[in-house]
């Protein structure tokens, strides 16, 4: 692994670690509310999936980490919602789909095995 994979996944995961943070209520929402659970579940596995396409799409390229491809993924959702003037939902809703999908990014980079194979 080259010094520059090794750069890119610590600031993957440095950067998915403070998004993480600023959603924290999320996750404690989500472990009361079986409803946000579900939808947050159903979030999760389209970042999966998501992530399998951008993995076969950089296939033959200049490959990528797979925690950093998380990372992009998340980031660019993040970036294009903090221009829409997106901020963390003092109350969580299973309405609220881009707080889902970012909080589901951080599920995902948290989950041990999948952690594992991201890194």
């Amino acid at each position: 692994m080259s010094i520059w994979d090794r750069a890119a996944r610590w600031s993957a995961r440095r950067w998915l670690r403070r998004l993480d943070a600023r959603l924290e209520a999320g996750h404690t929402s989500a472990g009361h509310d079986p409803v946000l659970a579900g939808a947050l579940a159903r979030h999760v596995q389209v970042v999966r999936i998501q992530l399998d396409r951008d993995a076969e799409l950089r296939r033959g390229l200049v490959e990528a980490p797979p925690l950093v491809l998380l990372a992009i993924y998340a980031e660019e959702i993040h970036q294009e919602a903090v221009r829409a003037g997106w901020e963390p939902p003092l109350v969580w809703t299973c309405l609220d789909g881009l707080s889902l999908r970012l909080l589901a990014c951080c599920v995902v980079a948290k989950d041990r095995p999948v952690a594992r194979a991201l890194r």
